[in-house]
């Protein structure tokens, strides 16, 4: 690492330790746990974007498509993503595996314990799988195989199979935000990690033999989206990340 890097992660480090230990609040107003949580949370957010300006460029834009506030991806951020993903057969080889990578990735974020990075994750899938010629048809199918392939394999992170629904109902927490309700942001994430896990699931099927199969895919996809509408977390006109997501489903 560069001394640079390496002098910032420190300096970072040590202010924390310093806010987290030399400023006591008083027990009425929050006490010193609430203290060190925020001082957590902050540093944590500068590690996060440390890391993106070290990261490479598509990292840098899953990074920055995922921070956890209430905010809408950015589309330059997802385009880059897609745009990236349009590279990986040229560098697909038995010791390289983009499309593993990036799903890999996703499912770090599909894991978090703030429920908006999680949606954010999600939403940078759905946008994926809703337009498969921003990235190539080759590489959509790449991605959609190796979307397959990683469900049936253990993540070390979450010691449960990738895209597991339960997993990543499981991580998320309350968070230290008057307009954040962690009972709808669960409910609303069941329904929407469902539709797009299904997008991607159907995705990497071979295309159905008869119309009628094709039919009920469609409507399962379809009954799955209005679930998705019904259980949105916050009104479209009050959250930006929620009014993208509204859009991406109409």
């Amino acid at each position: 690492m560069h001394p640079l890097h390496l002098g910032c992660l420190c300096a970072l480090a040590a202010a924390a330790k310093q806010q987290s230990s030399s400023v006591i609040k008083p027990a009425s107003m929050g006490g010193e746990g609430a203290l060190r949580y925020r001082a957590r949370k902050k540093v944590k957010n500068w590690m996060r974007e440390l890391k993106a300006s070290m990261s490479s460029d598509f990292e840098q834009a899953f990074l920055k498509a995922t921070r956890p506030d209430s905010q809408a991806p950015k589309p330059k951020h997802v385009e880059s993503i897609a745009l990236s993903i349009g590279a990986f057969e040229a560098y697909t080889s038995p010791s390289c595996d983009p499309y593993g990578s990036l799903l890999h990735k996703a499912w770090s974020r599909c894991a978090e314990t703030d429920a908006r990075s999680t949606t954010k994750a999600i939403y940078v899938l759905h946008r994926l799988a809703s337009s498969p010629v921003c990235c190539g048809e080759k590489e959509f199918a790449g991605l959609a195989n190796a979307y397959r392939e990683l469900c049936g394999q253990v993540s070390k992170k979450t010691h449960t199979h990738y895209f597991d629904r339960k997993a990543v109902l499981r991580t998320l927490a309350p968070q230290k935000d008057v307009s954040y309700s962690a009972k709808k942001w669960r409910k609303f994430l069941e329904r929407y990690f469902g539709f797009v896990d299904g997008c991607w699931r159907f995705a990497g099927l071979e295309p159905p033999e008869s119309a009628r199969e094709a039919c009920e895919v469609s409507l399962d996809l379809s009954r799955r989206a209005a679930e998705t509408m019904r259980a949105l977390p916050a009104p479209p006109r009050e959250n930006p990340l929620v009014a993208a997501v509204a859009r991406r489903l109409q």
